[in-house]
């Protein structure tokens, strides 16, 4: 699990908590407050979401001017927040115990301090509560102001698990499939995706999906796949997106359509998710369900290869190289084959050892281009495989002979 997965995941369960706490939005925020002043702790913390989102805070009221306005007419201050997320953990609440653990996580409201966040997930946590003991899961997975601990994190993902929490059951799959402090077990994989999945977690269901695409502790079942992709995707999952785009595309679990597939590397791309980008952009350069378009490919390309898609930098490289959508420059398609073939991308060393052997956009130099050949080759890259080949033999029959470079 990357970091970046976990926080996304992460702030999603926070959203959710507060769409289940305030979902209607005749929310009287007067009452809350007198309630919250009077000492009840849980309307303390309900206080500080309401001044964390700006969410029924209004322009109507009498201290408006004292307030940053949003462009929706309400006020969010992080500050505000810690100040009732404090009073409500310092009672014991749970809820409120982990929320003040969120704002020392990400620095929101107070300094950013990761080991008192820890300090109020564990507290949280060790209240029974479902959310606390995800996030205090998540910390000793990830480093987080304590030291790793894989077999700790399991500890807290399958409690908060098997209370039913959608996040703690999509983390415990996780940990089951890749074996991250237990025994690597697919079928429980399968089994706790699908509790997540089944509860609108749009990971959880992404995950189910790809589970059943490709036969991972489940029967192969595209068409199950396509049923989970789907779930996730129009929650608004910009990974579920793409997935569902790319079915469409090759006509996987449901009949062709690219108009389709376009459609949802779209949504997937306008999310700013690097490989709907990438897809997108390939879409456009070679008119997949959409005009064929040179340069709207290299927009999409350099959106994918700037987040640092290797494969997004292989094609941007090739645009450059070849003048497609842009004008050709081959030092600036060397920088981009440079950066993914850092990255390990088995075309992007074989094109970087290219430009090298015949001097595009780089001066020529053999052992350089022998180099990139040879990782490209290591990873079964077949042109890489003959182009190396055919270098050595040449080195073989020229042995002894310094061409100088």
């Amino acid at each position: 699990m990357n970091k970046r997965k976990l926080f996304f995941q992460f702030f999603t369960v926070m959203v959710v908590c507060i769409t289940l706490c305030f979902g209607q939005s005749d929310i009287d925020i007067n009452d809350i407050r007198k309630s919250a002043e009077q000492g009840n702790a849980d309307s303390q913390w309900q206080l500080g979401v309401l001044y964390y989102l700006g969410k029924g805070v209004t322009e109507n009221n009498a201290d408006e001017n004292k307030w940053k306005h949003l462009g929706i007419g309400v006020i969010d201050d992080k500050t505000e927040a810690v100040k009732w997320y404090r009073k409500s953990a310092e009672q014991g609440n749970a809820n409120g115990q982990w929320r003040l653990g969120m704002c020392y996580q990400l620095g929101n409201g107070v300094q950013k301090d990761e080991a008192e966040a820890v300090n109020w997930y564990r507290k949280s946590a060790e209240q029974e509560n479902s959310i606390g003991q995800v996030q205090l899961g998540d910390c000793y997975q990830s480093g987080i102001g304590v030291t790793k601990d894989k077999a700790e994190a399991i500890k807290w993902y399958r409690k908060s698990a098997e209370q039913g929490n959608d996040g703690g059951q999509l983390r415990l799959g996780d940990c089951y499939l890749f074996g991250i402090g237990v025994k690597k077990d697919e079928n429980e994989a399968v089994n706790w995706y699908r509790k997540s999945a089944e509860q609108g977690n749009a990971f959880g269901q992404l995950n189910l999906g790809d589970c059943y695409l490709f036969g991972v502790g489940v029967k192969k079942d595209e068409n199950e796949a396509v049923n989970w992709y789907r779930k996730s995707a129009e929650q608004g999952n910009a990974d579920g997106q793409y997935r569902l785009g790319d079915c469409y595309q090759l006509g996987s679990g449901v009949a062709k359509n690219k108009a389709e597939a376009v459609k949802w590397y779209r949504k997937s791309a306008e999310q700013v998710n690097d490989v709907g980008q990438l897809n997108l952009g390939n879409c456009y350069q070679y008119g997949i369900g959409v005009t064929k378009d040179g340069s709207e490919a290299v927009k999409w390309y350099r959106k994918s290869a700037e987040q640092g898609n290797a494969d997004g930098q292989v094609n941007l490289g090739d645009c450059y190289l070849l003048g497609i959508g842009v004008i050709e420059d081959e030092a600036e398609a060397v920088k981009w084959y440079r950066k993914s073939a850092a990255k390990g991308n088995a075309e992007g060393q074989y094109m970087l050892g290219s430009c090298y052997e015949s001097g595009t956009g780089v001066t020529p130099k053999r052992t350089e281009a022998i180099k990139w050949y040879g990782k490209a080759a290591k990873q079964g890259h077949k042109d890489a495989e003959s182009a190396l080949n055919r270098l050595n033999n040449k080195n073989s029959q020229n042995r002894g002979y310094n061409r100088g470079y």
